[in-house]
């Protein structure tokens, strides 16, 4: 039984707009929970600050439930951090739907997703340059429990954050094993560090090798970050 008074690790809680891909379209006015700890170190990463596991605050499940609902806001990004890591989040979740929040959940490749419906997930395949590509679960259990996801009502997109041409052709691999296995997106490629000149080179490289692909991707710049915004 989930008590109200068990807590999770919060980076920060605040309001921005989506500036990725994923369920909610980009530029919509939302909530966002930064939960604190990852157990990656991506060679990018942007919020270090929220990778430690001991920082942030503790704050209870009543506590950020509240938080979040005084907002009045309708959409919920919940990131990190690595959101999977915290025992609640399920809790967190379930009790927000309650409310008719709709929630999206960035996560990075390293955990099974619950199978919980009417949820979007945004899922970080990381790719070479990261370092962390090594850590990511395999295809042929990931493409099943995407399914099962899409099957209750919720939305899965498969993230590669790339910046050479080797992050592309792994996540052009990635995407025909996933198609393989009856998944079919969608895929997103983002340019690292919002470099969205980098998508003109990306798409001859695609083409170049696999122009089918093209119908299964779209692209993606972090417009929080072109907006200069958190």
């Amino acid at each position: 039984m989930i008590m109200n008074d068990e807590t999770f690790r919060v980076s920060d809680i605040f309001e921005s707009i989506s500036g990725e891909i994923g369920g909610f379209p980009q530029g919509t006015w939302l909530t966002v929970l930064r939960l604190q700890g990852c157990s990656l170190h991506c060679s990018y990463c942007d919020t270090s600050e929220s990778r430690t596991p001991t920082g942030g605050r503790k704050m209870t499940l009543s506590a950020v439930t509240e938080d979040i609902l005084q907002r009045g806001n309708k959409y919920l990004l919940i990131t990190g951090g690595e959101p999977l890591e915290q025992p609640l989040i399920t809790a967190l979740i379930d009790q927000l739907q309650d409310y008719e929040v709709e929630v999206q959940v960035e996560t990075n490749g390293n955990h099974l997703l619950p199978v919980l419906g009417k949820v979007h997930w945004v899922v970080d395949q990381k790719c070479p340059s990261s370092g962390m590509d090594q850590w990511m679960i395999p295809v042929s259990a990931m493409a099943p429990t995407f399914r099962a996801i899409k099957s209750l009502g919720g939305t899965v997109c498969l993230k590669f954050v790339v910046s050479d041409e080797t992050d592309v052709n792994y996540a052009l691999d990635l995407i025909e094993d996933y198609i393989a296995y009856d998944f079919f997106g969608p895929f997103a490629i983002s340019p690292v560090d919002a470099q969205g000149t980098k998508i003109e080179a990306i798409v001859k490289q695609i083409k170049e090798r696999l122009p089918g692909l093209l119908n299964y991707i779209v692209f993606s710049v972090q417009l929080h970050k072109l907006c200069d915004m958190r």
